[in-house]
């Protein structure tokens, strides 16, 4: 019983649904160019992706949303702007731009150097949103220097500020992590530094070669 117990409480946790109550939701990303979730980058440049909250079996109020990334990329990252659908059309908060990331990894979020909560609540008194898929915004990032790799920013389900939509009973629910990949590749003017160095190089070989034949 306890092994069943523990295998069902990975699973709630994993999917982000309250399995008992028939209760699901989920976020999910959308840059609009090829893949939705996933993006290639020179080091210096900036993305953008829309936001949509998918619920059902409750009326939401409004939702919490927190952003980790991979633990390398935190000082390289930035986020500077988040418009809010409207759906849900009251910030939690306004912060300034740009935020940066004061952790990573299980605990990364925004700062200003406060915590921001880019959520969004309904006004007060107003009935909860029916379930469905919804779109509640769109976040603009920009890179400075960060090295060329594979990377993550992800909405962060873990430690203590969690993603959540909430109920019109006041209930909170987990959202699962949901995640944006960022390939980042050298500048083309590296590659162009790199072709004529290789080339140099290979043109001194030959003429050494070719000066110690003449020999």
């Amino acid at each position: 019983m306890k092994r069943f117990s523990a295998a069902l409480t990975a699973i709630l946790i994993l999917t982000g649904s309250d399995f008992v109550c028939g209760q699901t939701q989920s976020l999910s990303f959308n840059d609009n160019v090829g893949v939705p979730n996933a993006g290639t980058y020179n080091p210096n440049d900036t993305f953008s992706f829309d936001m949509f909250l998918t619920f059902a079996g409750f009326d939401a109020l409004g939702y919490s949303l927190w952003f980790d990334t991979t633990a390398n990329a935190a000082p390289f990252i930035f986020l500077t702007g988040c418009t809010i659908g409207t759906t849900f059309p009251n910030p939690t908060q306004a912060p300034p731009y740009p935020l940066g990331f004061t952790l990573s990894e299980g605990g990364g979020l925004f700062t200003t150097p406060n915590p921001s909560d880019l959520g969004a609540s309904l006004p007060g008194g107003a009935p909860g949103v029916v379930p469905g898929t919804y779109f509640i915004g769109h976040v603009s990032f920009s890179l400075s220097g960060l090295a060329p790799g594979t990377y993550v920013v992800q909405s962060a389900a873990v430690g203590g500020h969690s993603s959540v939509v909430g109920d019109t009973s006041f209930g909170d629910h987990l959202l699962p992590n949901t995640t944006y990949t960022i390939t980042v590749v050298p500048e083309p003017s590296t590659f162009m530094l790199l072709a004529v160095a290789a080339i140099s190089l290979g043109l001194y070989r030959v003429r050494r070669r070719a000066a110690g034949v003449l020999r």
